[in-house]
């Protein structure tokens, strides 16, 4: 393309002064060529396909139009990360970070660590049984650059920025809690959607009231590890309530452990 360029622009006898801008047209990022391209949005690692009805590219950045709400699509891999972080200090400064992306994740992933290695204590208050032994892999794992942030390395950054997740699920039925401290009118509480392999964050918190309005009408896992406890567990009207809130029609003649089977079988996480 550059050499066909070169010859058009600084070959004489190729010159055609009245079709010259013409014959290079296909080659200049017009409005027409831009519109053309609009469905892909562009990123480091390849080309993600978005539907233009429900999307918009914002600098670099996808903001997902679902159900009345905007959501936003970090494009870096380790798009968990950048969630909290658009959680913790928003859309504008992450924005601003340009082409900083590695080196800033790393810096505050340390800056974590030695919060955390002179408060371990704190992860005890976390939703989420977190030993010594887990308490040092989460920091080791945060000393260095991953491709994704574990689970369990999310509950030593959320304690490190104090707010509490609400994990939710593409389907939009059930979510996974991830808090640092129980939720109360004082707690920052943020909601991030889990699509497919990646995640995308609510800017705005929510408050006390939506949260409780969540859990009402939403399926809670017990923990990130554990999407249902076991049958006996449950009395047969607890069942029912969670098949309502999962959409899972309840025949009068089901048997209890058929209802469980169904339930378990409608919250595949991954």
């Amino acid at each position: 393309m550059t050499a066909y360029i070169q010859s058009v622009l600084f070959e004489p006898n190729n010159i055609d002064k009245n079709d010259l801008l013409e014959s290079i047209s296909m080659y200049v990022l017009t409005k027409d060529m831009k519109n053309k391209y609009k469905k892909c949005d562009l990123v480091n690692d390849g080309v993600d396909i978005v539907e233009e009805e429900k999307e918009e590219e914002i600098e670099g950045n996808i903001i997902e139009k679902a159900n009345n709400r905007e959501f936003i699509k970090p494009v870096q891999k380790d798009s968990l990360f950048w969630c909290l972080y658009i959680c913790k200090y928003g859309f504008g400064e992450y924005t601003e970070l340009r082409n900083n992306y590695g080196s800033k994740q790393l810096d505050i992933q340390q800056k974590a660590t030695e919060f955390l290695k002179n408060n371990q204590t704190l992860l005890k208050n976390v939703n989420a049984r977190i030993t010594k032994a887990k308490v040092q892999e989460i920091m080791s794992e945060l000393l260095v650059e991953n491709r994704h942030i574990s689970y369990e390395a999310l509950y030593g950054l959320i304690t490190y920025y104090k707010i509490n997740i609400i994990m939710m699920h593409e389907s939009e039925k059930y979510f996974i809690e991830f808090l640092y401290e129980p939720c109360s009118e004082e707690t920052d509480i943020y909601i991030i959607k889990k699509v497919q392999s990646k995640y995308v964050v609510k800017e705005d918190k929510i408050d006390l009231k939506d949260y409780e309005k969540l859990k009402e009408e939403k399926y809670c896992f017990p923990n990130y590890n554990t999407a249902i406890k076991s049958m006996t567990t449950y009395k047969m009207l607890d069942l029912e309530l969670i098949a309502n809130k999962l959409d899972i029609e309840v025949d009068s003649k089901v048997k209890k452990n058929e209802l469980y089977e169904k339930i378990r079988c409608s919250i595949c996480w991954d």
